[in-house]
Protein backbone atom coordinates (compact mmCIF):
# COMPACT_ATOMS: atom_id res chain seq x y z
CA UNK A 1 0.00 0.00 0.00
CA UNK A 2 1.46 3.42 -1.40
CA UNK A 3 2.44 5.82 1.74
CA UNK A 4 2.41 9.08 1.85
CA UNK A 5 4.77 11.27 3.53
CA UNK A 6 5.15 15.06 4.33
CA UNK A 7 8.95 15.87 5.18
CA UNK A 8 9.75 18.75 7.11
CA UNK A 9 12.60 21.09 6.68
CA UNK A 10 14.92 20.21 9.28
CA UNK A 11 18.52 20.81 9.93
CA UNK A 12 21.13 18.34 11.95
CA UNK A 13 24.75 17.75 12.04
CA UNK A 14 25.90 15.26 10.16
CA UNK A 15 29.28 13.16 11.82
CA UNK A 16 30.67 11.35 9.23
CA UNK A 17 30.85 7.50 9.84
CA UNK A 18 31.17 5.77 6.37
CA UNK A 19 32.07 7.58 3.44
CA UNK A 20 34.45 9.99 5.54
CA UNK A 21 35.16 8.08 8.72
CA UNK A 22 37.97 5.90 7.46
CA UNK A 23 40.94 6.48 5.08
CA UNK A 24 42.87 2.77 5.41
CA UNK A 25 44.00 0.83 2.86
CA UNK A 26 45.60 -2.90 2.15
CA UNK A 27 49.01 -2.91 2.20
CA UNK A 28 50.97 -4.26 -0.15
CA UNK A 29 51.04 -7.60 -1.09
CA UNK A 30 53.84 -10.30 0.29
CA UNK A 31 54.96 -13.75 -0.95
CA UNK A 32 58.04 -14.40 2.20
CA UNK A 33 57.43 -17.50 4.19
CA UNK A 34 56.61 -15.78 7.44
CA UNK A 35 55.61 -12.29 7.63
CA UNK A 36 53.71 -9.70 9.81
CA UNK A 37 50.52 -8.95 8.11
CA UNK A 38 50.44 -5.02 7.39
CA UNK A 39 48.06 -2.97 9.17
CA UNK A 40 46.38 0.19 8.04
CA UNK A 41 45.54 3.44 9.24
CA UNK A 42 42.75 6.28 9.83
CA UNK A 43 43.93 9.67 9.44
CA UNK A 44 40.05 11.08 9.74
CA UNK A 45 39.19 12.07 13.51
CA UNK A 46 36.21 9.84 14.89
CA UNK A 47 37.73 6.74 14.22
CA UNK A 48 40.77 5.28 16.11
CA UNK A 49 43.90 3.77 13.55
CA UNK A 50 44.15 0.19 13.54
CA UNK A 51 45.28 -1.38 16.98
CA UNK A 52 45.03 -5.19 16.02
CA UNK A 53 47.77 -7.19 17.40
CA UNK A 54 50.54 -8.37 14.33
CA UNK A 55 49.62 -11.61 13.08
CA UNK A 56 52.31 -13.95 11.71
CA UNK A 57 51.43 -15.14 8.28
CA UNK A 58 52.93 -17.88 6.98
CA UNK A 59 52.70 -18.08 3.09
CA UNK A 60 54.29 -21.44 0.60
CA UNK A 61 54.25 -19.12 -2.60
CA UNK A 62 50.69 -17.47 -2.85
CA UNK A 63 48.87 -19.88 -0.45
CA UNK A 64 48.26 -18.97 3.04
CA UNK A 65 49.31 -21.85 5.35
CA UNK A 66 46.87 -23.36 8.07
CA UNK A 67 47.61 -22.42 11.86
CA UNK A 68 49.14 -24.91 13.98
CA UNK A 69 46.03 -25.96 15.42
CA UNK A 70 45.19 -26.95 11.61
CA UNK A 71 42.72 -24.48 11.06
CA UNK A 72 41.48 -24.76 8.45
CA UNK A 73 41.43 -28.32 7.69
CA UNK A 74 38.12 -28.49 5.56
CA UNK A 75 36.21 -26.18 3.01
CA UNK A 76 35.18 -22.29 4.33
CA UNK A 77 32.23 -21.47 3.13
CA UNK A 78 31.15 -17.66 2.54
CA UNK A 79 27.61 -17.03 3.43
CA UNK A 80 25.67 -14.48 1.63
CA UNK A 81 22.56 -13.58 3.56
CA UNK A 82 20.57 -12.18 0.28
CA UNK A 83 20.16 -12.84 -3.35
CA UNK A 84 22.79 -14.53 -5.98
CA UNK A 85 22.58 -11.60 -8.09
CA UNK A 86 22.71 -9.21 -5.21
CA UNK A 87 25.42 -6.36 -4.86
CA UNK A 88 26.39 -9.18 -1.95
CA UNK A 89 26.04 -12.21 -3.88
CA UNK A 90 28.33 -10.44 -6.62
CA UNK A 91 30.90 -9.41 -4.09
CA UNK A 92 31.32 -12.89 -2.71
CA UNK A 93 31.13 -14.63 -5.42
CA UNK A 94 34.04 -12.61 -6.45
CA UNK A 95 36.00 -13.23 -3.48
CA UNK A 96 35.49 -16.82 -3.90
CA UNK A 97 36.88 -16.97 -7.12
CA UNK A 98 40.25 -14.71 -6.00
CA UNK A 99 40.96 -16.72 -2.92
CA UNK A 100 41.09 -19.87 -4.48
CA UNK A 101 44.52 -18.61 -5.42
CA UNK A 102 45.25 -17.97 -1.65
CA UNK A 103 43.61 -20.48 0.24
CA UNK A 104 44.85 -23.95 1.64
CA UNK A 105 41.12 -25.52 1.23
CA UNK A 106 38.32 -25.05 -0.76
CA UNK A 107 36.13 -22.17 -1.20
CA UNK A 108 32.28 -22.14 -1.20
CA UNK A 109 29.12 -20.00 -1.04
CA UNK A 110 25.86 -20.88 0.39
CA UNK A 111 23.01 -18.29 -0.28
CA UNK A 112 20.45 -17.91 2.27
CA UNK A 113 18.18 -15.04 0.79
CA UNK A 114 15.40 -13.07 2.71
CA UNK A 115 16.48 -13.31 6.71
CA UNK A 116 14.85 -10.95 8.30
CA UNK A 117 17.29 -9.08 10.39
CA UNK A 118 20.06 -9.50 7.77
CA UNK A 119 23.67 -9.82 9.39
CA UNK A 120 21.74 -10.39 12.86
CA UNK A 121 20.23 -13.35 11.18
CA UNK A 122 23.25 -14.65 9.53
CA UNK A 123 25.02 -14.22 12.89
CA UNK A 124 21.94 -16.69 14.41
CA UNK A 125 22.91 -18.74 11.77
CA UNK A 126 26.66 -18.83 12.10
CA UNK A 127 26.32 -19.45 15.79
CA UNK A 128 23.88 -22.51 15.28
CA UNK A 129 26.77 -24.59 14.13
CA UNK A 130 30.13 -25.81 15.40
CA UNK A 131 31.70 -25.21 11.94
CA UNK A 132 29.96 -21.51 12.21
CA UNK A 133 31.30 -20.80 15.97
CA UNK A 134 34.89 -22.28 14.70
CA UNK A 135 34.76 -19.42 11.76
CA UNK A 136 34.82 -21.99 8.52
CA UNK A 137 30.67 -19.90 7.55
CA UNK A 138 32.07 -16.41 7.57
CA UNK A 139 29.26 -14.03 6.53
CA UNK A 140 29.31 -11.22 4.45
CA UNK A 141 28.01 -7.95 6.08
CA UNK A 142 27.37 -4.62 5.52
CA UNK A 143 28.16 -2.84 9.14
CA UNK A 144 26.78 0.72 8.50
CA UNK A 145 23.18 -0.62 7.44
CA UNK A 146 23.96 -3.54 9.90
CA UNK A 147 23.95 -1.10 12.42
CA UNK A 148 21.19 1.07 12.02
CA UNK A 149 18.88 -2.27 11.90
CA UNK A 150 18.94 -2.27 15.51
CA UNK A 151 16.79 0.31 15.08
CA UNK A 152 14.26 0.18 12.34
CA UNK A 153 14.12 -3.48 13.10
CA UNK A 154 13.58 -5.23 16.54
CA UNK A 155 16.62 -6.95 16.31
CA UNK A 156 17.51 -6.82 19.87
CA UNK A 157 14.05 -7.91 20.91
CA UNK A 158 13.72 -10.75 19.10
CA UNK A 159 17.18 -11.91 18.80
CA UNK A 160 18.56 -10.62 21.69
CA UNK A 161 21.73 -9.35 19.60
CA UNK A 162 23.41 -6.14 20.07
CA UNK A 163 26.44 -4.66 18.69
CA UNK A 164 28.70 -6.17 21.00
CA UNK A 165 27.70 -9.38 19.43
CA UNK A 166 29.11 -8.66 16.21
CA UNK A 167 32.41 -10.04 15.44
CA UNK A 168 34.07 -8.23 12.21
CA UNK A 169 36.81 -9.87 10.35
CA UNK A 170 37.72 -7.29 8.33
CA UNK A 171 36.05 -4.22 6.15
CA UNK A 172 37.37 -4.73 2.79
CA UNK A 173 35.37 -2.33 0.59
CA UNK A 174 32.92 1.34 0.73
CA UNK A 175 30.76 2.98 -1.79
CA UNK A 176 28.37 5.33 -1.62
CA UNK A 177 24.78 5.70 -2.22
CA UNK A 178 23.25 7.33 -5.67
CA UNK A 179 19.73 8.68 -6.01
CA UNK A 180 18.34 7.30 -9.57
CA UNK A 181 15.25 7.87 -11.36
CA UNK A 182 13.50 6.58 -14.09
CA UNK A 183 14.79 7.42 -18.17
CA UNK A 184 11.73 8.58 -19.49
CA UNK A 185 11.21 11.34 -16.09
CA UNK A 186 10.31 14.59 -17.26
CA UNK A 187 13.23 15.93 -14.71
CA UNK A 188 16.59 15.61 -15.82
CA UNK A 189 18.52 17.01 -12.75
CA UNK A 190 17.71 16.79 -9.53
CA UNK A 191 16.79 20.40 -8.69
CA UNK A 192 14.04 19.55 -11.59
CA UNK A 193 13.08 16.35 -9.76
CA UNK A 194 12.61 19.38 -6.49
CA UNK A 195 10.76 21.32 -8.84
CA UNK A 196 8.77 18.81 -9.92
CA UNK A 197 8.16 17.34 -6.40
CA UNK A 198 7.15 20.58 -5.24
CA UNK A 199 4.83 21.40 -7.92
CA UNK A 200 2.87 17.59 -7.43
CA UNK A 201 2.88 17.27 -3.68
CA UNK A 202 2.37 13.36 -2.72
CA UNK A 203 2.45 12.28 -6.75
CA UNK A 204 6.34 11.56 -6.75
CA UNK A 205 6.52 7.63 -6.64
CA UNK A 206 9.37 6.58 -3.99
CA UNK A 207 10.28 3.29 -4.43
CA UNK A 208 11.83 2.08 -0.85
CA UNK A 209 13.32 -0.72 0.90
CA UNK A 210 11.54 1.13 4.25
CA UNK A 211 13.67 0.92 7.17
CA UNK A 212 17.16 0.17 5.00
CA UNK A 213 19.79 2.71 5.03
CA UNK A 214 18.90 3.54 1.64
CA UNK A 215 15.60 4.56 2.48
CA UNK A 216 17.07 6.67 5.42
CA UNK A 217 19.53 8.51 3.15
CA UNK A 218 17.08 9.54 0.79
CA UNK A 219 14.23 10.66 3.36
CA UNK A 220 16.59 12.73 4.60
CA UNK A 221 17.02 14.42 1.91
CA UNK A 222 13.18 14.85 1.18
CA UNK A 223 13.17 16.33 4.31
CA UNK A 224 15.55 18.83 4.09
CA UNK A 225 14.39 19.63 0.76
CA UNK A 226 10.59 19.96 2.07
CA UNK A 227 8.80 17.43 -0.53
CA UNK A 228 6.15 15.45 -0.05
CA UNK A 229 6.22 11.83 -1.59
CA UNK A 230 4.03 8.69 -2.40
CA UNK A 231 6.48 6.37 -0.68
CA UNK A 232 5.36 2.96 -1.87
CA UNK A 233 7.45 -0.02 -0.24
CA UNK A 234 9.80 -2.11 -2.66
CA UNK A 235 11.45 -5.16 -2.21
CA UNK A 236 15.12 -5.74 -2.84
CA UNK A 237 17.21 -3.13 -3.60
CA UNK A 238 18.04 -5.27 -7.13
CA UNK A 239 13.84 -5.38 -7.12
CA UNK A 240 13.54 -1.58 -6.85
CA UNK A 241 16.14 -0.63 -9.33
CA UNK A 242 14.29 -2.98 -12.07
CA UNK A 243 11.16 -2.07 -11.08
CA UNK A 244 12.29 1.98 -11.24
CA UNK A 245 13.88 1.00 -14.95
CA UNK A 246 10.67 -0.66 -15.98
CA UNK A 247 9.10 3.01 -15.21
CA UNK A 248 7.36 1.60 -12.20
CA UNK A 249 8.61 4.31 -9.92
CA UNK A 250 9.89 7.94 -10.03
CA UNK A 251 12.79 7.80 -7.94
CA UNK A 252 14.58 5.54 -5.12
CA UNK A 253 18.26 5.22 -3.51
CA UNK A 254 20.39 2.53 -5.00
CA UNK A 255 24.07 1.07 -4.76
CA UNK A 256 26.47 2.07 -7.42
CA UNK A 257 26.67 -1.89 -8.95
CA UNK A 258 23.06 -1.70 -9.12
CA UNK A 259 22.38 0.93 -10.41
CA UNK A 260 25.17 0.47 -13.32
CA UNK A 261 23.26 -2.27 -15.49
CA UNK A 262 20.44 -0.40 -15.94
CA UNK A 263 21.72 2.92 -16.35
CA UNK A 264 24.24 1.41 -19.22
CA UNK A 265 20.38 0.11 -20.80
CA UNK A 266 19.63 3.35 -20.83
CA UNK A 267 16.59 2.22 -18.15
CA UNK A 268 17.43 4.97 -15.51
CA UNK A 269 19.25 8.31 -15.01
CA UNK A 270 21.26 9.53 -11.64
CA UNK A 271 20.08 12.69 -10.06
CA UNK A 272 22.53 12.89 -7.52
CA UNK A 273 25.61 10.78 -5.73
CA UNK A 274 25.16 11.34 -1.91
CA UNK A 275 28.47 12.67 0.10
CA UNK A 276 31.01 15.18 -0.28
CA UNK A 277 33.53 13.47 -2.45
CA UNK A 278 33.29 14.31 -6.22
CA UNK A 279 31.15 12.03 -8.14
CA UNK A 280 32.92 8.74 -9.88
CA UNK A 281 32.80 7.97 -13.45
CA UNK A 282 30.36 7.18 -15.90
CA UNK A 283 28.32 9.84 -13.36
CA UNK A 284 30.89 12.95 -13.52
CA UNK A 285 28.34 15.29 -14.36
CA UNK A 286 25.85 14.17 -11.25
CA UNK A 287 26.03 16.71 -8.56
CA UNK A 288 26.47 15.82 -5.10
CA UNK A 289 24.94 15.97 -1.91
CA UNK A 290 27.95 18.82 -1.11
CA UNK A 291 27.22 20.73 -4.34
CA UNK A 292 23.61 20.89 -3.54
CA UNK A 293 24.26 22.60 -0.61
CA UNK A 294 23.47 19.80 2.14
CA UNK A 295 27.47 19.01 2.71
CA UNK A 296 28.09 16.12 5.70
CA UNK A 297 25.74 13.16 4.48
CA UNK A 298 27.70 10.42 5.42
CA UNK A 299 25.43 7.47 4.18
CA UNK A 300 26.96 4.95 2.28
CA UNK A 301 27.84 0.99 2.41
CA UNK A 302 30.79 -0.71 4.44
CA UNK A 303 31.12 -4.00 3.19
CA UNK A 304 33.17 -6.94 4.53
CA UNK A 305 33.34 -10.06 7.18
CA UNK A 306 31.60 -11.27 10.16
CA UNK A 307 32.07 -14.15 12.45
CA UNK A 308 30.40 -15.61 15.70
CA UNK A 309 32.35 -13.81 18.87
CA UNK A 310 33.11 -17.39 20.32
CA UNK A 311 35.14 -18.17 17.14
CA UNK A 312 38.64 -18.54 18.06
CA UNK A 313 40.80 -15.33 18.16
CA UNK A 314 43.36 -16.83 16.18
CA UNK A 315 40.58 -18.27 13.59
CA UNK A 316 39.48 -14.80 12.69
CA UNK A 317 42.69 -13.13 12.50
CA UNK A 318 43.48 -15.67 9.67
CA UNK A 319 40.25 -15.05 8.11
CA UNK A 320 41.73 -11.56 7.89
CA UNK A 321 44.89 -12.30 6.70
CA UNK A 322 43.34 -14.15 3.57
CA UNK A 323 40.68 -11.68 2.50
CA UNK A 324 43.55 -8.96 3.22
CA UNK A 325 45.37 -10.77 0.84
CA UNK A 326 42.24 -11.07 -2.00
CA UNK A 327 41.90 -7.43 -2.01
CA UNK A 328 45.38 -6.88 -3.03
CA UNK A 329 45.04 -8.87 -6.38
CA UNK A 330 44.79 -7.39 -9.73
CA UNK A 331 41.48 -9.22 -9.87
CA UNK A 332 39.94 -7.07 -6.68
CA UNK A 333 41.62 -4.15 -7.75
CA UNK A 334 39.52 -3.99 -10.85
CA UNK A 335 36.21 -3.97 -8.70
CA UNK A 336 36.92 -0.06 -8.27
CA UNK A 337 36.42 -0.21 -12.27
CA UNK A 338 33.33 -1.94 -12.44
CA UNK A 339 31.67 -0.83 -9.36
CA UNK A 340 31.46 3.26 -9.08
CA UNK A 341 32.55 5.20 -6.63
CA UNK A 342 34.21 1.91 -4.92
CA UNK A 343 37.40 2.43 -2.45
CA UNK A 344 39.14 -0.29 -1.38
CA UNK A 345 39.79 -0.33 1.79
CA UNK A 346 41.49 -2.20 5.02
CA UNK A 347 39.15 -1.66 8.57
CA UNK A 348 40.11 -3.97 11.26
CA UNK A 349 37.66 -5.02 14.06
CA UNK A 350 37.42 -2.33 16.28
CA UNK A 351 37.22 0.72 13.72
CA UNK A 352 34.59 -1.54 12.23
CA UNK A 353 32.81 -1.57 15.80
CA UNK A 354 33.46 1.86 15.97
CA UNK A 355 32.07 2.63 13.17
CA UNK A 356 29.15 0.76 13.46
CA UNK A 357 28.33 2.46 17.35
CA UNK A 358 28.93 5.92 15.10
CA UNK A 359 26.14 4.76 12.76
CA UNK A 360 23.77 4.30 15.23
CA UNK A 361 24.57 7.46 17.39
CA UNK A 362 24.67 9.22 14.00
CA UNK A 363 21.58 7.42 13.19
CA UNK A 364 19.65 6.89 15.57
CA UNK A 365 17.67 10.34 16.05
CA UNK A 366 17.31 10.75 12.46
CA UNK A 367 15.31 7.38 11.96
CA UNK A 368 13.02 8.18 14.65
CA UNK A 369 12.54 11.77 13.69
CA UNK A 370 11.68 10.44 10.01
CA UNK A 371 9.26 7.77 12.07
CA UNK A 372 11.34 4.85 10.58
CA UNK A 373 12.06 3.25 13.70
CA UNK A 374 10.75 -0.06 13.94
CA UNK A 375 8.09 0.79 17.05
CA UNK A 376 6.95 3.15 15.18
CA UNK A 377 5.68 1.78 12.20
Amino acid sequence: MPILFRFPVAVATAVAFVLGACTSGPGPATSSSAVPAKSGSASTPGVTPNTESAFTAVYKGDVLQPLPDGFPTKPITLLNGDDPGSDDGIYIRQMQSILKANSPVAIEVLDKPGPQFGMWTMTQAMNSSDDGKQGYQPSVAAFTGGALDLVTSPVTRDLGLQIKDINPVIGTEKVPFVVATRADAPWKTWQEFVDASKARPGEIKYLARVGSQLDIALSRLIQKSGLTVNKIPGGSTTEIATALGASAGDVAAILPGTALPHFQAGKIRILLVIGDTPPPAPWTDAPTTKTIGLPNEPWGTVRGFIVPTSTPEAHRLWLAELFRKGTQSPTYQQRTQAVPGLTVVNFEKDQLSQVMQNALDFGTPIVRELKLGWDQR
